[in-house]
């Protein structure tokens, strides 16, 4: 005993600790902004659509979050990334030319059953069978609900 405190007694058992996730360049904690870009990173998505300037502005918000994005203009094109490409995530409009994007992906599903499917429509008609296969956003998106929509898909990965 000194100066009169009686000594702790020790805890048994193993300890664990614990420590922040760190920037390794900088030595500093991460924010959780950057672990969530961090794992955007490690995702890769395809997005799909027939008009050219809302793939355009999509594909560039998602790029901006820190997906690895890759975009088809219709059904055939998607199709063949996916046989080709790691894809985690299919981002596809309902009502596109030739075979729609409903069809893509339970074609893609088919193929990679491990996919994860988010819709994009401005058809109420198509919601039902869109549902059944991924998550279904309304048009006109808002770029607050895309990024709601995947980081509800992020914590899901984990």
């Amino acid at each position: 005993m000194i100066g009169g405190a009686e000594p702790r007694p020790r805890r048994q058992g193993p300890s664990v600790a614990h420590y922040p996730a760190r920037d390794s360049s900088r030595g500093t904690p991460l924010s959780i902004r950057a672990l969530a870009s961090a794992m955007a990173q490690a995702f890769t998505v395809l997005y799909v659509d027939d008009d050219y300037q809302v793939r355009e502005t999509v594909s560039a918000l998602l790029r901006a979050e820190g997906f690895r994005v890759l975009e088809a203009s219709n059904a055939l094109e998607a199709m063949r990334l996916i046989a080709n490409e790691r894809i985690d995530v299919l981002f596809t409009d309902i009502v596109m030319p030739n075979r729609d994007g409903i069809e893509l992906a339970k074609q893609a599903q088919q193929l990679r059953p491990d996919i994860r499917v988010i819709f994009a429509t401005g058809y109420f008609s198509q919601a039902r069978d869109a549902e059944t296969l991924g998550k279904l956003l309304f048009k006109p998106v808002r770029a607050n609900e895309i990024r709601l929509a995947f980081d509800e898909m992020l914590q899901g990965a984990h």
